[in-house]
Order: C-alpha cells, then structure tokens, then sequence
C-alpha cells in the first residue's frame, strides 16, 4: 500500500465513520479495518488531509456544544471528514 493509499485509508474510515474522532481513535479505527502504519503516520496524514481540505481539524468543547469549529492543526481536537461536516452544517434558509 503506497503512501496516497494510506491516505486515502484514513480519509475513507472518518467518512465512514460520519463523526468526529480524536487521533488516536482514527488510528485505532484504521488498525481495526486492517491498516498496517503506526500512529505516529496516521497522525501525519491527518495533517496532511487537513492541509488538502479533505478534513477538518475542529475544537472539542465546541463539539460538546454540538457544533462544528475549525481550529488550527497543532492544537488538541478531534478530526472530521470535510463531507462529513458539511451534512451537519446548519442550513442558511
């Protein structure tokens, strides 16, 4: 599995997965669907799918307030797919 798979990987178990999740529960959730890269790599891919748009980086206490707040990616969150978050976007009727 190349690198451009592994991240597709990733993308593709928070997609699934329709919510938020913290790093290592991404992880976690990779190793479970057969992924074979440490912590450490899921991490970096996170990082870099924030970077591409694919996934959003958002605050956690904002999540317990049932919304969805971009914050930056070396602050502590939780991870959501950017497809994801858009379904949970309060609409603008």
């Amino acid at each position: 599995m190349g690198q451009q798979d592994r991240r597709d990987f990733v993308l593709a178990v928070l997609e699934d997965s329709g919510v938020a999740m913290k790093p290592v529960d991404v992880f976690r959730n990779c190793k479970l669907r057969g992924g074979r890269f440490e912590r450490r790599t899921t991490k970096s891919y996170l990082s870099e799918l924030v970077e591409s748009g694919d996934v959003l980086k958002i605050d956690s206490g904002a999540l317990n307030d049932g919304r969805i707040v971009e914050i930056p990616t070396e602050d502590r969150g939780h991870f959501i797919a950017a497809s994801v978050a858009r379904q949970y976007a309060p609409d603008d009727d």
